[in-house]
């Protein structure tokens, strides 16, 4: 799951919703219908205004229908009756997913480093064999005469 910011203010618009899950309004209006626990608040204006805890009812859907490739009543009898385990489930999905983006930083860095390294160990060992090398004599030319 690609959820690219931390939970943190009082009400996230439709907008930053899908920026966060990266989907298509549609999908979350499509499960807002589907869910019965997915309530957002609307404004004057009739936008939709999603909770934290909201956001995470949508990450837990989110986690279930794509991450696991269940159907949406499969995915809710799942919450129904595995409220608790699913939560647990979906948070350590999301704890393992940044592991592994870190690792594969970590893992590139270190690639960038061993190269650079033997960039350094190439260039010199080059320069000293050269430099080692007998240095050819430059060729000889004899003159002859004719007649």
């Amino acid at each position: 799951m690609s959820v690219k910011s931390k939970i943190q203010k009082v009400y996230y618009t439709m907008g930053e919703v899908c920026e966060m899950f990266d989907l298509p309004p549609s999908n979350i209006r499509f499960w807002e219908k589907n869910f019965s626990f997915i309530k957002p608040k609307k404004n004057a204006k009739g936008n939709r205004l999603f909770s934290p805890d909201d956001v995470e009812q949508l990450k837990l859907v989110y986690h279930l229908i794509k991450d696991k490739g269940m159907t949406l009543a499969g995915a809710d009898k799942y919450i129904k009756d595995n409220k608790v385990a699913a939560r647990k489930e979906s948070n350590v999905v999301e704890i393992l997913q940044r592991v592994r983006t870190s690792l594969v930083d970590i893992r590139n860095e270190i690639n960038a480093l061993e190269k650079h390294k033997a960039n350094e160990i190439i260039i010199p060992t080059i320069v000293a064999e050269e430099e080692l090398a007998p240095q050819k004599e430059p060729p000889r030319y004899i003159e002859l005469t004719l007649f």
